[in-house]
């Protein structure tokens, strides 16, 4: 008997499994940088670099 619920368990929590990989779809905007982000959604966009008075480095983006 032991067998059977043990089995019947092990059943169960693989058919989960496998529903939740199903469930779970690539994000195809997660492989993006953010200037490709941008021009996806169809707006121009340019990235500038910009050093600080204490050294810094900074992107900047122009949308």
């Amino acid at each position: 008997m032991l067998f059977y619920i043990s089995n019947f368990l092990l059943l169960i929590s693989l058919c989960y499994s496998v529903l939740q990989l199903q469930v779970q779809k690539h994000d195809p905007d997660c492989d993006y940088n953010i200037t490709q982000l941008i021009q996806s959604k169809g707006y121009p966009c340019e990235e500038h670099k910009v050093i600080t008075n204490d050294g810094y480095i900074l992107g900047v983006f122009r949308i």
